[in-house]
């Protein structure tokens, strides 16, 4: 029996093309039993009609339905709608492009959250991961995977050149930043830029910071990283030491090197008014190179960490932590991909970072004199 179905309207106002919102219709009648398994969906021809667009609009609809498993196109017969079986239901095919940024918690956590949620809401997610090394490979892996069809693309972290290939393929995508410059979007397909601010608890720290009479900060810090407070400082009476440690060894490495590093500085300088770690690693060494010093915290020097979340050392007391929350920032993330799929329009203005934390290192010092 052939199901009649009321004219389609489709919303060309919005960035949600055309074809992905008729695939959102027919899967949502597939879903709520309008068309049943057996059941042929309607033609290109009465598609096209009822949509009011160009038949080239509901061929691609349909391609995307059969990409994800809800038709199989039989020829002479139409599009079948066929059994999924224990298969979770696809609202929709998203491909997530992702430079990897060395040993990097945050986003290692920040994508196998993002990956769990997208699944939960009924997404069929693949993950393509570009290396320092293999950037040349992924992007030709991109380039195969792009002649699937994919209703939508999220693109983490600064990549020139994944950036040209998936705006040339003409899916609607989001970039999602990792501190370094985002490039310029443009393109029609481009819907909107995820900020992701690492320094964003920094003016609330500054607030924090100028209630204490602190004239001299060492700051242990990534000689690649993003993360510095030397320029905060410049136009301030605050001295600013710097500690540069190479990110590029392993975790274990990098925690060994700081706490080398601080052991020769404590024998070689006066202890500053704070030390300020910009990442969790780096902390971790430092810190333990303070305890095995016998140095009193914050008695005899306060401390301040930029970390992550479930990661940051353990002390005897609170940290005080300008904190990044991978965790809470792939749920946010995840949230205003649902609301895209939902209402066709991305949710702009989104500003993830750090958030501070007031901890008992930090303790408050009365101005002198």
């Amino acid at each position: 029996m052939k199901i009649k179905v009321k004219p389609i309207a489709l919303n060309p106002e919005i960035k949600k093309p055309l074809a992905m919102q008729l695939a959102d219709v027919l899967r949502s009648g597939v879903v709520h039993g309008a068309w049943k398994v057996g059941d042929v969906l309607p033609g290109i021809h009465e598609l096209a009609a009822q949509c009011r667009v160009s038949e080239k609009v509901p061929r691609k609809a349909l391609a995307i339905l059969a990409d994800e498993g809800w038709i199989d196109p039989k020829r002479g017969v139409g599009s079948v709608v066929i059994e999924r079986g224990c298969l979770p239901h696809m609202n929709g095919r998203i491909l997530i492009y992702v430079r990897e940024t060395g040993c990097s918690y945050y986003f290692s956590r920040l994508l196998v959250v993002l990956e769990s949620r997208l699944h939960s809401k009924g997404y069929g997610v693949s993950v393509i991961r570009v290396g320092e090394c293999n950037e040349k490979y992924a992007c030709l892996k991109l380039k195969k995977m792009l002649k699937e069809q994919w209703t939508f693309i999220l693109l983490i972290g600064t990549n020139t050149e994944g950036h040209r290939v998936i705006a040339e393929s003409g899916c609607p995508f989001v970039l999602v930043g990792d501190g370094r410059p985002l490039p310029k979007c443009s393109d029609s397909s481009f819907l909107a830029k995820i900020e992701i601010i690492s320094r964003k608890a920094l003016p609330e720290f500054m607030r924090e910071f100028a209630h204490r009479n602190i004239r001299r900060v060492t700051q242990f810090k990534y000689a690649e990283g993003a993360f510095d407070v030397t320029d905060t400082f410049r136009c301030s009476e605050v001295r600013v030491d710097n500690i540069n440690i190479s990110r590029k060894s392993s975790p274990e490495k990098v925690s060994l090197a700081s706490l080398c590093e601080m052991q020769r500085f404590i024998v070689k300088n006066k202890l500053p008014d704070l030390f300020l770690f910009t990442d969790d690693y780096l902390a971790q060494g430092a810190l333990m190179a303070l305890a095995i010093a016998g140095v009193r915290i914050p008695e005899d020097v306060a401390v301040v960490t930029h970390a992550n979340k479930g990661l940051g050392p353990v002390w005897e007391k609170p940290l005080s932590r300008m904190e990044m929350d991978p965790q809470d920032h792939a749920n946010k993330i995840a949230d205003a991909v649902s609301e895209y799929f939902r209402t066709g329009v991305f949710p702009s203005g989104i500003e993830l970072g750090s958030v501070w934390k007031k901890g008992d290192t930090f303790r408050r010092r009365l101005h002198i004199g």
